[in-house]
């Protein structure tokens, strides 16, 4: 495997396999594998977890 320089900017639609891990989403959310969720749901979501978090400590 090749070491790429973390400071060089990545050109990400060059990346083989980049482009077959997204490939690989979008055919598990096209075939309904996966449900996504909106934005909305997400940020509830994070929020939820970090006042969990808050009252843990």
């Amino acid at each position: 495997m090749e070491e790429k320089n973390q400071n060089e900017p990545q050109d990400h639609w060059d990346d083989e396999d980049f482009l077959n891990e997204m490939q690989s989403r979008v055919d598990d959310y096209e075939s309904g594998r996966v449900k996504g969720i909106s934005w909305e749901e997400f940020k509830a979501k994070i929020r939820n977890r970090h006042n969990d978090l808050l009252s843990e400590g």
